[in-house]
């Protein structure tokens, strides 16, 4: 009997490692060197004064993280440091950040992670991830949990700085909007990038073939979220759906979707991403544990996230805190990874 599964998506953040305890933390490193160099000049900064100017920038920017997004925070530019010594402390900050942000990674990927893509991939399953993470970001943790060729194709949102080059793996940002931009999970239209890629590699369609030629999308009326405001982005994309156009290639798409897993701890953006692609969902459960003794630096690490990324604040909480939303936890996924996602081994 046929495996049920030929292709692997998952998530980075919180199903690869923890993210929640990562990002906080590492942040503010960066906040703590400015808040010293700010006392050096003779001014006092609290850190939630800091906290809140980064999320405006980082809104404003449309990413979470963003060196530059400090250029833009008032606070910083009543210092009035001449330029080179500004840049100077910008590059000391980030490298503390980095450097934190890497020994958090390396520390808190998941138990057997490695391990099940490394074996899944000598098998000959295609492993994908797709992630809001910056580019430049995102490919840095792929290479700090050493799954450079082991995952083929990473995508995720843009960054200006252009992402490292790890070989066996290659980088494409999401789709760009009609209006500009680019678009966000759940918009289906991210994981069907990653359908067409996958045709093309088992060489079932043309590699000059494009996402329009071959998918459209329909919208599902009444369908949104009491939880966030009726003209939130994400309301639209919650309700948008993928159709196969009826092309020569239908078939063999359709035969890549049914034979997909995604997998993530966020029954909001990944639950809604993979019912509205037409794929099969497995909850990341165990992303949404603490690790024992872990609980302190958890909560603070997840007081600064929700204070500095610039997300509407219940679109965080949904995507952080599984089944908030009656809709979001009514949705029932296809597996549930319990413990590791080694028991994602036995569905290939």
């Amino acid at each position: 009997m046929p495996a049920p599964f030929s292709t692997l998506v998952l998530d980075l953040h919180n199903t690869l490692y923890d993210e929640a305890l990562e990002y906080g933390l590492s942040l503010d490193e960066a906040v703590t060197a400015w808040r010293e160099i700010a006392k050096a000049h003779g001014h006092a900064v609290e850190a939630e004064v800091l906290y809140g100017e980064l999320s405006a920038a980082h809104r404003k920017l449309g990413s979470d993280w963003d060196t530059d997004a400090w250029r833009m925070l008032p606070s910083l530019a009543k210092l009035n440091l001449p330029e080179d010594e500004f840049d100077n402390a910008l590059r000391k900050g980030e490298a503390l950040r980095k450097r934190k942000s890497r020994e958090l990674v390396e520390s808190n990927g998941y138990e057997g992670m490695r391990e099940t893509l490394a074996a899944l991939k000598a098998q000959g399953v295609p492993v994908y991830v797709v992630t809001e993470a910056a580019a430049d970001a995102g490919m840095e943790i792929l290479s700090w949990l050493k799954l450079g060729g082991i995952v083929d194709g990473f995508y995720s949102w843009p960054s200006r700085v252009p992402p490292q080059v790890i070989e066996g793996t290659y980088h494409k940002p999401f789709p760009a909007k009609t209006s500009g931009g680019h678009l966000k999970k759940p918009h289906p239209l991210v994981l069907a990038a990653v359908v067409l890629d996958e045709a093309v590699r088992r060489k079932l369609i043309s590699p000059e073939i494009q996402i329009k030629d071959v998918f459209e999308i329909a919208y599902e009326k009444g369908l949104s979220l009491a939880e966030l405001p009726a003209d939130a982005p994400a309301q639209q994309d919650i309700g948008t759906q993928l159709i196969i156009q009826p092309t020569p290639y239908a078939t063999a798409l359709k035969q890549i979707m049914d034979g997909m897993l995604y997998v993530g701890d966020s029954k909001f953006k990944d639950g809604l991403l993979a019912r509205n692609a037409g794929v099969a969902f497995g909850w990341a459960a165990y992303g949404k544990k603490i690790k024992p003794g872990n609980e302190d630096l958890h909560r603070k690490s997840i007081a600064i996230m929700y204070a500095v990324t610039g997300w509407e604040p219940e679109e965080l909480k949904l995507t952080q805190e599984a089944g908030k939303s009656a809709t979001v936890a009514a949705l029932q996924p296809h597996h549930v990874f319990a413990h590791t996602l080694a028991e994602a081994l036995n569905l290939f």
